[in-house]
């Protein structure tokens, strides 16, 4: 999959990790609070993963027998957005999960 960024976002990003780079340099793993804030990214991060891989089981387990209609070779695909928009879902109700523990 190709992803494309414009030239506004990517300053944005190109800005974000200079950001990131001088709050490092400077010292922010000291920060008090650092730990829980790391801890909470990285739960977020981890169940994004989980979340990708549940959506490929997912779609492997919808396309098991599946045929292609038009036996061109062509395949079977969904959108870059309605895949995004189904890992949101995902997300979502994870997410719902994770604040009724």
């Amino acid at each position: 999959m190709k992803t494309q960024v414009d030239s506004k976002r990517l300053k944005q990003l190109e800005k974000a990790e200079a950001k990131l780079n001088a709050l490092e340099n400077g010292g922010v793993d000291n920060w008090e609070w650092y730990d829980q804030a790391m801890t909470s990214y990285n739960d977020s991060v981890e169940l994004e993963e989980k979340c990708e891989q549940l959506l490929e089981d997912i779609e492997c387990t919808l396309l098991v027998g599946v045929y292609e209609p038009s036996e061109r070779g062509a395949g079977f695909a969904a959108s870059d957005d309605a895949r995004q928009q189904t890992l949101e879902i995902l997300m979502s109700f994870a997410n719902e999960l994770k604040t009724k523990e």
